[in-house]
């Protein structure tokens, strides 16, 4: 068992509170029965010298809910909440890019949602967002899009865009899998002579 004396040497090095859920952890703060969950300085440090506690650094060995990486303790997270939809833990990108603010009910990330619409609402206002034209070379026998991208460049063999509960992702396949939510809506820009019969063409996909 970690006597006080040791823990207070790492813990009082920072502001002896959880980074992430502002628990009070300062020694005398913490029951003796926590002291097993500290099992090394590494353990609670993510590379900026932060300071978390064990129920936080849980969920840091969970994947993202949306593409699958593993979360780890430098990973932007954000912990999406709600009652009819159950809850879920992501990277912070899939959170905003995949639109869980909408009817995210964690009132933890009231502030954070406020800031990020009304920001985005100046963005929309300012400019138009840059949009990346995909181009469907055949459709796949469960509907996928055959598309061009990265997946050649990193290993991967063949990349897709997938319709999934009304949101279109673009996946890449093979030795690195992965996956993002590229919005819910997609508008071809050009359809080729064979659209008709193969759905051949240029798209974008949009978040509505």
């Amino acid at each position: 068992m970690k006597l006080k004396e040791e823990l207070s040497f790492y813990l009082n090095l920072h502001n002896e509170k959880c980074a992430c859920c502002k628990k009070d952890m300062s020694i005398n703060a913490l029951p003796e029965e926590e002291f097993d969950e500290f099992p090394s300085r590494d353990m609670g440090y993510d590379s900026d010298g932060e300071w978390f506690c064990p129920e936080c650094i849980s969920q840091y060995k969970e994947p993202c809910a949306e593409c699958k990486c593993t979360l780890t303790i430098d990973t932007p997270i954000m912990c999406y909440m709600n009652a009819k939809e159950g809850d879920a833990t992501l990277c912070s990108e899939c959170y905003w890019k995949c639109e869980y603010y909408e009817d995210d009910e964690n009132e933890d990330n009231e502030d954070e949602i406020n800031d990020f619409i009304e920001c985005h609402k100046k963005d929309c206002d300012e400019e138009e967002e840059d949009e990346y034209t995909y181009y469907n070379y055949g459709v796949q026998k469960n509907g996928a899009f055959l598309v061009a991208g990265g997946g050649l460049m990193n290993g991967n063999a063949c990349a897709t865009i997938e319709k999934k509960d009304g949101k279109y992702y673009y996946c890449e396949y093979g030795k690195y899998p992965r996956q993002s939510c590229e919005g819910n809506t997609l508008i071809w820009v050009e359809k080729s002579p064979n659209w008709e019969k193969d759905k051949t063409g240029s798209f974008n996909i949009h978040h509505t």
